[in-house]
């Protein structure tokens, strides 16, 4: 019986995508042809933010000295701003599940590896306790000990999670535990949560 709706934040509540810090940084070293060889932002290691052991100061000054940079106050201060360009709005999908399923007495639950700079578009709608931030945890998906956190805190039971990210390899690891899991397609999430929750009587939540 599933009471608790875990949700991912990166694209899974918001679209996410580096693109913008990306080209930010491409237009400003003098050696693309390197750049774009290395991979660019993508080969960044970006773990020990999202495990919150360094600042997002000390990551900026990372990426510059990684890239041939000079760092600056004001260089940190577009960093920001391009790291919140990286994100979309809400989507509208998942904020229609949430909705409707908070309205049938299931947990809506958020597990994330989020930056400490993007805490505020964290959704405020779900309660703090069952806020489940990387940087504030100290860990990172797929590590299996952060689910086990989560079951934990929540006191759980793996069966009666159903967990929505939009990494498979994220999935397996919870699914690992017994938790349920569900890969997220915008276009079918509806209907696919729907299909996991309704569609079969010993899952679903007794009202009673």
């Amino acid at each position: 019986m599933i009471k608790y709706c875990i949700f991912d934040i990166g694209n899974v509540c918001y679209p996410y995508s580096p693109k913008p810090l990306h080209d930010y940084i491409r237009h400003s070293v003098d050696d693309k042809k390197s750049f774009d060889k290395m991979g660019g932002i993508y080969s960044f290691d970006f773990d020990p933010l999202l495990k919150g052991e360094i600042s997002f100061s000390q990551f900026c000054q990372d990426l510059c000295f990684h890239f041939g940079l000079s760092f600056s106050e004001n260089l940190e201060k577009i960093f920001y701003s391009l790291e919140h360009e990286c994100i979309g709005s809400f989507i509208p999908e998942t904020k229609q599940l949430m909705q409707e399923l908070s309205s049938k007495g299931y947990e809506i639950c958020l597990l994330s590896n989020i930056t400490p700079d993007l805490e505020d578009i964290v959704p405020q709608s779900v309660d703090a306790d069952k806020r489940f931030l990387s940087y504030e945890l100290g860990m990172i998906k797929p590590d299996i000990e952060i689910y086990k956190y989560v079951l934990d805190k929540l006191h759980a039971r793996p069966e009666e999670t159903l967990f929505i990210d939009d990494l498979p390899v994220n999935i397996s690891a919870a699914q690992k535990l017994g938790m349920n899991g569900l890969v997220f397609h915008q276009k079918t999430i509806i209907r696919d949560v729907h299909d996991i929750l309704f569609s079969c009587p010993q899952k679903l939540l007794d009202q009673n």
